[in-house]
């Protein structure tokens, strides 16, 4: 049996011990009557959720065959007292399969030698691949342990486990983007059981590799030519999986009538009847060479078995050169076919080439209006944007008079059978969140209710809890992240009321804050990659009155700029560039006070124009002084960096910068804590992401920003000129350590930690070398190894230090400088957005050895898996998968071009 388990962003799997594999057998859900095994569903204990028709445990995949064919007749002498056995039990015959196929089963009998268990091709192979040979006796159809399964479990069959492939989705480390095997089509597997005196009996099932479909996120249907895709939407499947396979066949039924004519092979579907919410689109190639006007006259049929006819589906092509049809379908037909045709109304049509394709909304965040509202609905004209999503799986959207005190009209949702997703559009037009924050509604819900709000975002979903339960949604791929709950909500069928700041939510998790669509739902989220409905019985109601999406009016000024110029000190006057005033402090006299005056130089700044001189004095005990430049309420949500140019009159200077928000909160931070090399007599650009200042901040009204000095923390006396004060959307580059401070933070003001799991162990330590700093991660233990009987089955280590939510979008790539104790470490490298995590092999792009050496890692390689550049929370450095140990070092972490700090 294997065990999946996300440990760091990759997909683990690992071999249990045999013994846990005796403890359930299949008869619950499984009867033999002569040679036929009748099986309608799956146990619970098998994986999938009860009553499910799948095993999808990831990364096994069975679906039961709605065909009511019987198995293939097996040869052996059964009901003799010496008679062999060989039985296969699943997969069942003509299921559905793909991943690592569990073959359980028996193989046995008083002179029992061997049994072999082989796959070949088509439903009749003539050619036999080896997949498994033993000489162990197998005389129980044995499961896995119920104790052990879940919706994250991989299975191994007791008579074998049969590796299709798979391209869905990449599945470390099972199921690398390089995985060799992806096998796709129909194919037998044969038991082949051997006695000590020659007699061969032998059981076989036929079973079809298909394409795995996540509910989650949608995918694509391939036939193994190549010829025809379907392509699917995600949340459109009624289960959290669905296995569909496309592929020629050589059945021809009956094109009746005249005028129609098969173009090329026919395409059978496993298995029809497959139903979406959302429409999918099937393509289909047809022959290049064909002249336009012979293409008008094309179009897609679907063979309905239950009335032997070929259907025109409504056809259309994509563009004239593109040699394929395209039509829309929410249900599989049987079969699949390109005919020509001359009949009045079939054919197909043109249609604009990006029209099907996914569209890619641009919304000018920046552009102010002067509406305060965005939607404001108080639905007595009608429903609004509001509408139903899903069809039958969703929820009816109605205007209703008799849910109101006062006669008013109100929305009425209503869930329109058992379960389903229960599913409202509330808007489909695309907002920015940063413009329009605000989000408030009446409601009235039945007690027992479940929903929540979701918005979609850069192409990731966001949760807002409502009243559904809370779930577990950290890396569990499912595409959806949590970002907040509304509070006090209510479902006790009396009205009330509601107001939150969506963007404040929003921005926890993400930089992007455009919002492409925003609904209501219940979904429930049962494991890795599982997405399925939820539980609200048929006729559940909730109500909404009131809806609004409008503007904070507390918010601070919102500027437009990607580049915000506080000042530059070019005018020479006490006001800044919002025409506010600068001012200088100092702690009260009791018994001194510190000094500082302030001038502008004309002849020495970072570039041309004039610089800022503060002079200090906090020579005296308890005393401190700075320079203060008041900002208009600023919104700086959305910005991540504050930048400075700065030199020193003489060397080994220090200061402190702060930030105020109108609230009264200030956070300062020891420049030298985030820029280790103290300012000297040439001039530096220095860039300090705001995360450094921390989350408490109220970031939506920021009133000044402050440069200082302390008694004891700075120097005594001296001289600092600054120039060119500024405010950044846009980051290219962050320091993450240098190593140089040994107080366990990074220079972004984040925690650093080392983390063992099972029989691992790590320790982390500071230490030197020539004569810079460094960190030592020293790693060992059973790092690797498997413990089938602990609660933690994989043993791992590894070191993390937060990032903060820095968005690094526009970084490029993370590098660092690293060397081993003994060389040849190979560690995996993580970045972690807060929902979902990934990692690549470093060893795929350096070798480890005991030189130092500096290596850059693509950020699109974590990307490409779903981490969002915008939010990166935490980088992690992790020793697992197989037997290590040893010492690495590392030094000088960066996202993006490490800079020299020069203006």
């Amino acid at each position: 049996m294997k065990v999946q388990t996300m440990l760091t962003g990759f997909v683990t799997s690992v071999m249990l011990s045999s013994q846990l594999m005796v403890m359930a057998q299949v008869s619950p859900f499984s009867e033999r009557v002569g040679s036929e095994m009748q099986m309608e569903q799956f146990p619970c204990a098998l994986g999938g959720g009860c009553q499910e028709d799948i095993i999808s445990t990831d990364p096994t995949f069975i679906q039961v065959s709605t065909e009511k064919t019987p198995v293939l007749s097996r040869v052996s002498a059964q009901g003799q007292p010496d008679a062999l056995t060989a039985e296969i039990f699943i997969p069942t015959h003509q299921a559905l399969v793909r991943a690592n196929v569990p073959i359980f089963g028996k193989a046995h009998g008083k002179k029992f030698k061997e049994y072999r268990v082989e796959y070949g091709q088509g439903s009749n192979p003539t050619h036999w691949e080896l997949l498994r040979r033993s000489t162990t006796p197998q005389t129980q159809n044995v499961t896995p342990n119920p104790l052990y399964l879940s919706a994250d479990l991989s299975i191994e069959g007791n008579l074998g486990t049969w590796d299709t492939g798979l391209k869905n989705y990449v599945y470390l480390p099972t199921h690398p983007p390089d995985h060799p095997i992806n096998l796709k089509g129909t194919y037998t597997i044969r038991l082949v059981v051997i006695s000590t005196d020659g007699q061969r009996i032998e059981d076989r099932v036929t079973v079809h590799v298909a394409n795995v479909i996540p509910n989650a996120w949608g995918g694509q249907v391939i036939s193994p030519d190549e010829q025809v895709r379907l392509s699917i939407q995600e949340q459109s499947i009624t289960a959290p999986f669905r296995l569909i396979l496309i592929q020629s066949t050589n059945q021809r039924p009956k094109i009746s009538g005249h005028g129609r004519q098969l173009i090329g092979d026919v395409y059978e579907v496993k298995e029809p009847g497959e139903r979406f919410t959302k429409s999918a689109v099937l393509e289909i190639k047809i022959p290049e060479n064909l002249h336009h006007s012979e293409r008008e006259r094309m179009a897609i049929y679907g063979y309905d078995p239950a009335i032997q006819e070929w259907v025109h589906l409504p056809t259309f092509q994509q563009e004239i050169e593109s040699g394929a049809l395209f039509t829309r379908v929410r249900r599989l037909h049987a079969l699949y076919a390109v005919m020509s045709t001359n009949r009045v109304g079939e054919g197909s049509d043109p249609i604009p080439v990006n029209s099907w394709t996914k569209t890619i909304h641009q919304v000018n965040a920046g552009v102010p209006t002067s509406q305060h509202y965005l939607v404001q609905e108080d639905f007595e004209k009608g429903v609004g944007s509001w509408s139903n999503r899903d069809g039958q799986a969703g929820a009816t959207v109605s205007i209703d008079g008799a849910s109101t005190f006062d006669g008013t009209k109100a929305l009425k949702i209503v869930n329109s059978q058992p379960g389903g997703n229960f599913a409202v559009n509330i808007r489909t037009t695309p907002f920015s969140a940063r413009e329009f924050p605000i989000i408030e509604f009446d409601y009235r819900m039945d007690p027992g209710v479940k929903t929540n709000l979701y918005a979609k975002v850069s192409g990731r979903w966001y949760q807002v809890r409502l009243t559904d339960d809370p779930m577990e949604l950290l890396h569990k791929r499912v595409n959806i992240a949590q970002i907040g709950t509304v509070p006090d909500i209510v479902a006790d069928g009396e009205w009330h009321a509601t107001q939150f700041n969506f963007y404040d939510m929003l921005r926890t998790k993400t930089g992007n804050f455009i919002v492409d669509e925003l609904i209501m739902a219940d979904w429930d989220v049962t494991g890795y990659m599982r997405l399925q409905y939820g539980h609200n019985p048929a006729g559940a109601t909730y109500y909404i009155d009131n809806f609004g999406i409008s503007r904070e009016i507390e918010a601070g000024l919102h500027p437009n700029e990607d580049v915000l110029v506080v000042d530059n000190f070019n005018q020479k006057k006490g006001r800044n560039h919002f025409r506010r005033p600068m001012f200088t402090f100092q702690n009260p006299s009791n018994p001194a006070s510190g000094i500082i005056t302030i001038a502008f130089a004309s002849d020495d700044a970072s570039g041309r124009g004039h610089s800022l001189v503060l002079s200090y004095d906090v020579s005296r005990p308890k005393t401190y002084s700075g320079y203060a430049t008041t900002l208009p309420r600023l919104d700086l949500r959305g910005f991540y960096a504050l930048s400075f140019s700065v030199k020193s009159a003489d060397l080994n200077q220090d200061m402190f910068v702060g930030i105020r928000d109108s609230s009264g909160q200030e956070r300062k931070i020891l420049l030298s804590t985030y820029h280790p090399e103290r300012l000297d007599t040439d001039w530096k650009r220095i860039e300090i992401p705001l995360t450094v200042f921390g989350s408490e901040l109220n970031w939506g009204a920021v009133e000044n920003v402050s440069f200082s000095f302390a008694h004891m923390s700075t120097k005594s006396k001296g001289t600092i000129l600054l120039d060119d004060i500024q405010f950044h959307k846009h980051v290219r580059a962050y320091h993450v350590d240098s190593f140089e401070q040994w107080h366990g933070k990074n220079l972004l003001g984040g925690e650093h930690r080392t983390f063992a799991n099972g029989a691992a162990a790590i320790n982390g330590t500071y230490t030197r070398g020539s004569p810079n700093g460094l960190y030592r991660l020293s790693y060992g233990g059973n790092i690797g190894a498997i413990n089938a009987y602990a609660s933690d089955l994989l043993t791992y280590a590894g070191w993390a230090t937060d990032l903060g939510g820095v968005d690094c979008s526009r970084c490029s790539r993370v590098s660092f400088r690293v060397r081993g104790g003994e060389g040849g470490e190979r560690p995996n490298i993580y970045l972690d957005d807060g929902n979902v995590r990934w990692g690549v092999n470093l060893e795929d792009y350096m070798t480890v050895s005991t030189e130092w050496q500096s290596v850059a890692i693509p950020l699109e390689a974590f990307a490409q898996h779903g981490v969002d550049l915008t939010h990166l929370e935490t980088l992690q450095v992790v020793f697992e998968w197989e037997q290590m140990s040893g010492t690495l070092y590392l030094d000088d972490i960066w996202f993006g071009t490490p800079s020299n700090s020069q203006p």
